[in-house]
């Protein structure tokens, strides 16, 4: 087994032995795993705040990148990181993901500034996903999402605990307008200086014809 893929066979493994008796022998060996950040797939871009004792990783699997940064002040176990936003315009729905895992199953709940998020018409949880319908302009800000679990190591109890922060972005659906009014503005305002100068140099022209029969 890969030590540094442990998140992949965290979990209850049973092993059977059968004997030259016929006699059939079980195990049972729990792996333990407090929460870590995971995305098998993804195009998260994680950046460590805090850690103890380790060196900068980057997990050459997939596009996640760790980057850590020390700092002894935290609690052993204690880790925040911060993950990619999330955009979604004005009156639209979208999903906001915490991607952890554990063992055993770490219990996920949210936070928006310090505030406690509950359920109501516009917040809903499915798993680790925090669910958004109808954003409105007082839905931008950080969300962080905190998972927890907790088991004995060595006869003790042992609590683990991840915070994620995860910024969101809402939009105006008419704010592509905008860009596009200051383009026709600075479009007209060319046109007009190119026949303003066109203007100027007829005139000019114009004065040198009539000069020259009355030099002659």
């Amino acid at each position: 087994m890969n030590i540094s893929n442990l998140y992949m066979y965290s979990g209850i493994w049973t092993c059977s032995l059968t004997t030259a008796q016929n006699q059939t022998v079980n195990g049972t060996i729990e792996i333990l795993l407090r929460p870590v950040a995971f995305k098998a797939d993804c195009n998260y871009v994680f950046k460590w705040r805090r850690y103890r004792n380790l060196d900068n990783c980057i997990d050459n699997k997939s596009s996640l990148q760790i980057n850590f940064k020390r700092d002894f002040g935290v609690k052993l176990g204690d880790f925040e990181l911060e993950a990619s936003g999330v955009k979604v315009f004005r009156d639209e729905s979208t999903e906001v993901d915490c991607p952890v895992i554990g063992f055993p199953d770490p219990i996920v709940y949210w936070m928006k500034e310090d505030q406690n998020i509950t359920e109501d018409e516009h917040y809903s949880f499915d798993g680790t996903i925090l669910k958004i319908s109808n954003a409105t302009y007082a839905h931008d800000g950080t969300y962080t999402c905190i998972a927890k679990n907790s088991f004995n190591l060595d006869g003790i109890e042992q609590t683990y605990e991840l915070k994620i922060d995860r910024k969101l972005f809402v939009k105006n659906p008419f704010s592509w307008i905008w860009p596009l009014i200051v383009i026709i503005v600075i479009l007209v305002v060319l046109i007009l200086i190119i026949k303003i100068s066109q203007s100027r140099r007829k005139k000019n022209g114009q004065r040198l014809l009539e000069k020259t029969p009355n030099e002659e």
